[in-house]
């Protein structure tokens, strides 16, 4: 055989870099998936809690008098949705998120008895994966009005 045909043979037989190849191509595609199931954990999270608390805000205003739905009770439902207390205290519940975007949906005039207590929500949310592109996601809770 040949020199040259004796080297390329020695190349092709050689292992000792394979590993290093492998890691080189599999690595991206490792942290992206590691990133991605991270930014969906985080995703879920939030939208977990705001959903919780949503639910205890509508709970919440379905058992006030008519006269407060609007008024008061709506203010202590926004801030129970986001700081978890009526006083509105503290850190809100989820990074980023305000009273302004904690809305009644339902009654949509305070002039009757509601028959239905309806709130909606936006809440912020920043991905990883997609760090220049803040997102928001969406919940809503509905009760039936009890009264006061």
């Amino acid at each position: 055989m040949s020199a040259p045909l004796q080297l390329l043979r020695r190349l092709a037989d050689c292992t000792s870099g394979a590993a290093l190849v492998e890691a080189t191509l599999a690595m991206p595609v490792v942290i992206a998936l590691m990133m991605g199931a991270t930014d969906f954990g985080r995703a879920y999270s939030t939208s977990s809690t705001a959903d919780k608390s949503m639910r205890d805000a509508a709970r919440y205003l379905a058992h006030l008098p008519a006269s407060a739905v609007c008024g008061w009770g709506l203010t202590n439902a926004q801030n129970l949705a986001v700081y978890g207390n009526i006083a509105g205290s503290g850190s809100p519940l989820i990074s980023g998120w305000s009273t302004a975007n904690v809305t009644l949906t339902q009654p949509t005039s305070c002039a009757s008895n509601p028959t239905i207590i309806q709130l909606s929500a936006t809440v912020p949310f920043t991905s990883i994966m997609l760090a220049g592109m803040p997102t928001t996601l969406s919940t809503q809770h509905e009760e039936r009005w009890i009264g006061g």
